[in-house]
């Protein structure tokens, strides 16, 4: 496991276990009711969005050699969601390496499948912390703050609820 953990802890996108905990992190929320729907999920997302597009509208070089650094599969696709988004109307010509197409994030609605991604790599980054600020769990720290919160805490109240259904 050791190695599986090593491989996925920076969203090293050629590893296969970076895929795993993120289709996973899927599956978690489809399982447990879409609960990247939930309203604190979305609105601890909504709240992190406005910081991320001064970072990525203000600070673009240092967005993107974070992005290469952690080689990122899932924090770029979060990137290609917000430049999908109203409020990301000053970043749309922000690109990155990876991502879904625009075409996907308009599929339905682009707020929902940018809480269903973010969920997954925040699940991803979740399961395979380390605890170092350099990682894709520090940048879900320090980018999304609200969202990881939110994350972890509809995560132990579901936990609770499934622990009483015995």
């Amino acid at each position: 496991w050791g190695k599986i953990f090593s491989e996925s802890k920076d969203y090293n996108i050629q590893s296969k276990w970076t895929t795993f905990f993120h289709e996973n992190g899927h599956r978690i929320d489809h399982i447990l009711g879409n609960i990247s729907a939930n309203k604190q999920f979305q609105d601890a997302m909504m709240e992190d969005i406005p910081n991320v597009i001064i970072r990525m509208k203000f600070e673009p070089d240092m967005v993107r050699m974070m992005m290469k650094d952690h080689n990122s599969n899932g924090v770029q696709d979060i990137m290609s969601a917000i430049r999908n988004m109203r409020e990301g109307k000053d970043v749309r010509k922000f690109r990155t390496n990876w991502s879904h197409s625009d075409r996907y994030w308009k599929r339905r609605n682009v707020y929902e499948e940018a809480a269903s991604e973010l969920f997954a790599d925040i699940s991803q980054t979740h399961a395979t912390d380390s605890g170092n600020k350099d990682t894709a769990t520090g940048y879900m720290k320090e980018y999304f703050p609200n969202s990881y919160k939110a994350f972890k805490d509809i995560i132990k109240k579901e936990a609770q609820r499934l622990k009483k259904m015995g």
